[in-house]
């Protein structure tokens, strides 16, 4: 009897540990954390991913420094860095928009993703 319950526990024991937890389809489980939403960090100001796009922008500002999807990254507030878009990105400015309220990173030849002042 004793071995019987032994190996009862250790059967539920074993089993409980190898449980499949959900994830969203878009968001594949990783090792790392990663953050909530999409910004880029532009003359240490952080502009947030609206996930709206145009069709024609500005002036150019500059480009990406720096990218990584991990949330543990570190990177200079000197520097334009990013957690969605590949370094070298070219950042804009949108017509008849406050470069202190929106910018634009260009996505394509045609399309740019506009970004808005967090806060």
């Amino acid at each position: 009897m004793r071995k019987w319950t032994a190996m009862v526990c250790f059967v539920l024991i074993f089993s409980s540990g190898c449980s499949n937890k959900e994830h969203h389809p878009k968001q594949p489980v990783t090792g790392s954390a990663s953050w909530a939403y999409g910004f880029v960090v532009w003359k240490g100001t952080e502009y947030v991913d609206t996930n709206e796009r145009v069709k024609k922008a500005a002036r150019r500002l500059g480009s990406i420094d720096q990218s990584s999807d991990e949330e543990t990254a570190s990177f200079n507030l000197n520097q334009t860095f990013t957690n969605f878009l590949p370094a070298g990105t070219k950042i804009y400015s949108l017509p008849g928009k406050s470069e202190n309220e929106f910018i634009a990173a260009q996505i394509n030849d045609e399309d740019y993703e506009v970004l808005q002042r967090k806060g």
